[in-house]
């Protein structure tokens, strides 16, 4: 089967899961039969799809399962293209080992977060590629002393580029009440905090739902901080993030109570 009918099996039949159409089980399996596979394309699909599953498992208390699964779908992938970034490597294969060295963080990987601490701790330049995926594991493993170090290598860059990807992975960190102050404060610039806000909510339920419930809180200073395009591409992709019917309910009954003129569209597609 060429890559092109492999990628469109996968797009079809993930849509046909979440149209209800066949279970996700099937699906699930579907994907077991692409342990070997060495397209990037193919396992970029591969996990966008499984993302978006491992949002609806957390909601449903079956988020331990789905690490496994994920764990025993690309371990053997991961092993076999490594860490380390190879003197002239082909650049599909640096996106890749991106993808590996994510998803297995995301499964608890031992190897990859001690990894990221190792590299964090050494004061070594981080690989470009992989610099947010091995701070925010960082985040993960060290608590608030973890939090005061990166945050003041924030403060200490010079180049928005480099602040940028320090921003993107401050959802790691588990102190999220004060990952969203700083977040809020003046360290971060105004036009790249729902940048830095959409990374925190990424990061799995409880961060989703403490930035949405900050974004309601403080809907007033959102619509002043953000233009009239930014809030509505703001609003449309952090409400993507949610799936259940009483997230449903509680953001139309907020956004009923609380509209905001020039976002209608966006929060309805986010919806």
């Amino acid at each position: 089967m060429s890559t092109l009918d492999r990628l469109t099996l996968i797009f079809e039949v993930f849509t046909l899961a979440k149209s209800g159409t066949i279970s996700i089980k099937d699906y699930l399996d579907l994907l077991n039969g692409f342990k070997e596979e060495t397209e990037l394309c193919i396992w970029s699909s591969i996990a966008d799809s499984l993302r978006d599953i491992g949002r609806i498992c957390e909601e449903i208390g079956s988020f331990q399962q789905w690490k496994m699964f994920v764990a025993s779908l690309m371990e053997q992938a991961a092993a076999r293209l490594g860490k380390v970034k190879k003197e002239n490597e082909d650049p599909n294969l640096t996106l890749m080992r991106n993808i590996f060295y994510s998803m297995m963080s995301k499964t608890g990987d031992k190897s990859y977060l001690e990894d990221s601490v190792a590299q964090i701790e050494s004061n070594k330049p981080l690989d470009t590629d992989l610099k947010s995926i091995i701070i925010s594991n960082y985040l993960s493993q060290t608590g608030e002393a973890g939090l005061k170090k990166i945050i003041a290598l924030h403060g200490a860059a010079t180049m928005t580029e480099e602040k940028n990807s320090i921003e993107k992975a401050l959802g790691g960190s588990t102190k999220v009440d004060q990952v969203l102050e700083y977040i809020l404060d003046s360290a971060v610039r105004n036009q790249d905090k729902s940048d830095a806000l959409l990374s925190v909510a990424a990061r799995g339920k409880t961060n989703r739902d403490a930035v949405l419930n900050l974004t309601f809180s403080k809907i007033d200073f959102f619509k002043s901080l953000f233009d009239g395009v930014q809030i509505g591409r703001y609003l449309k992709m952090l409400l993507s993030l949610f799936s259940t019917r009483a997230d449903y309910q509680k953001i139309k009954s907020f956004f009923s109570q609380n509209p905001i003129k020039n976002a209608e569209r966006s929060i309805r597609q986010g919806k």
